[in-house]
């Protein structure tokens, strides 16, 4: 039996509670740790146990964690808002050797922050918009292989930033507000990344950089200005820029620094230039394989040829009827002057002949003769069908005389009108008289709606010329219409046009 707190335990109870932790799973290793140290926490930070692993991204986080525990190896701190990261703020973390504070609101870092932290290896920072490094600050980690501090707000570097570590491999100092370089105290790197940046100027004043490197990247830098004697001094293995438009000049002293300098591979990177030479050393360029005879270049030119030829061949065949097309097109966009024809309605000895068969003279009477009275008071010598015509004269000299005398003549189509010979004979005359004089003298009004098969030739030409005309409606309102448009159409006369395509 076994006492604990006031209570009578029994032996068989332990047995029970080993065998259950004994049945747990292996992997079962994530463990929350509580922050009761940050005063804006929601979230706890999820520990591995097995890798040394801090996990505290995304939980709004001031102030790096105090409470973790002290053996951890990889923490990671990134995406909070920390401003500032303290001397004190890795005292108790000197086993670290993977550090990720990136994308957070660091301004301030205190000179020796990273003291602690001599096993670190991997270091994050980039996304800092404000971020300012001292001087010295990576003293302590002569172990760093990886520094990334990227698309953040440096607007310069320490001198020593790359002094430190004899191990490192790859540095990002890209996407920053960097304007200058000025890096004389460093060992050996792998490869250092300065693209993306605002430098302008390779000379004495503006950049140095004595690293032993294998690769040091300026692309996508406005270069104005290259001093020969600053590519000279470089200790790198292989060069690459481009990305911007590079002037002759700039070229010119490119390749005159390299000749005198220790730099084996030079590539300089154009947005025109082709795919896959893309970061490729000028040297090893083999004009070759990409600009022999292209088979596909060769096709498609004959094929162009081909086309052009059966283009060509199509728009003579077709001319008349695209020339017609234009045409149209022409008018349709920029429209085309109507003339007019100057004479009055009392310079005619004739104001209106009015032209309909005999069963017509209803609607006349109607309809057609109190809308002339009413809207057209000043048209007084009308003639009204064959009862008016000139007597004394043979039938068809008497229509011709008034068609030739009237300011307008109107002639009324029905179905029964359009079947009777003496009609048709007068819409002829009316029509010759259009012929003659080229001034749209006939204004035509159907009646009553005429079946294709019964509209005589005549009709169909005056229709198919564009001539104008309206059509008798049923309704008041469209009836109203109709006599204002015959109104309108009976007080001018335009001259016919030949050169303007038939509507």
């Amino acid at each position: 039996m076994a006492f604990k707190h006031g209570m009578l335990l029994d032996p068989s109870l332990f047995l029970v509670i080993i065998s259950f932790l004994q049945a747990l799973p292996a992997d079962t290793t994530v463990l929350p740790y509580k922050r009761r140290y940050v005063e804006n926490s929601v979230e706890n930070c999820a520990f591995e146990i097995q890798s040394n692993t801090a996990n505290c991204e995304r939980l709004r986080l001031t102030n790096v964690p105090k409470e973790l525990p002290e053996d951890v190896e990889i923490l990671r701190i990134s995406e909070n808002s920390i401003k500032s990261l303290l001397n004190s703020s890795f005292e108790r973390y000197p086993h670290v050797t993977y550090l990720d504070v990136s994308d957070n609101d660091i301004r301030v870092i205190e000179p020796i922050t990273f003291y602690p932290l001599k096993e670190l290896a991997l270091l994050r920072m980039f996304l800092n918009p404000y971020l300012v490094l001292p001087t010295g600050l990576l003293r302590w980690a002569t172990k760093l292989s990886y520094l990334d501090v990227s698309q953040s707000g440096l607007k310069s570097l320490p001198g020593d930033i790359l002094r430190w570590s004899p191990t490192l491999d790859k540095v990002f100092l890209s996407n920053t507000e960097l304007t200058s370089v000025n890096i004389s105290l460093c060992g050996t790197v792998g490869s250092v990344f300065l693209s993306k940046n605002n430098i302008e100027q390779l000379t004495d004043g503006t950049f140095t950089f004595t690293c032993q490197t294998d690769e040091l990247y300026l692309t996508r830098n406005p270069i104005r200005s290259v001093d020969p004697s600053v590519i000279e001094s470089l200790q790198v293995r292989s060069l690459m820029l481009g990305g911007y438009t590079l002037t002759l000049d700039v070229v010119r002293n490119i390749f005159i620094g390299v000749s005198r300098s220790k730099i084996k591979n030079l590539a300089i990177n154009y947005a025109a230039s082709l795919e896959p030479l893309h970061y490729k050393p000028l040297l090893d360029f083999d004009p070759s394989e990409l600009c022999g005879l292209s088979i596909p270049l060769v096709r498609l030119s004959s094929l162009a040829v081909i086309c052009l030829v059966a283009i060509a061949v199509l728009l003579h065949h077709y001319r008349w009827q695209l020339r017609h097309r234009l045409c149209l097109l022409k008018f349709a966009a920029l429209g085309y002057l109507e003339i007019r024809d100057t004479r009055e309605h009392d310079e005619y000895e004739f104001d209106l002949n009015i032209i309909f068969y005999d069963d017509d003279e209803a609607w006349v009477r109607e309809h057609l003769r109190l809308a002339i009275e009413e809207q057209l008071p000043q048209f007084q010598s009308n003639v009204f069908g064959d009862e008016d015509l000139v007597p004394g004269m043979h039938y068809l000299e008497a229509v011709d005389y008034v068609v030739r005398r009237s300011y307008k003549t109107v002639v009324l189509l029905s179905s029964a009108a359009v079947r009777d010979r003496w009609f048709m004979l007068k819409f002829r005359t009316a029509m010759d008289h259009v012929s003659d004089t080229q001034t749209e003298f006939v204004f035509v009004i159907f009646l009553e709606d005429i079946p294709d098969e019964e509209l005589p030739f005549l009709a169909r030409m005056y229709l198919s010329d564009g001539r104008p005309y309206l059509h008798w409606p049923e309704d008041i309102r469209g009836q109203l219409y109709f006599f204002d448009e015959l109104t309108k159409n009976l007080t001018i006369n335009l001259k016919t046009n030949d050169l303007i395509p038939d509507g």
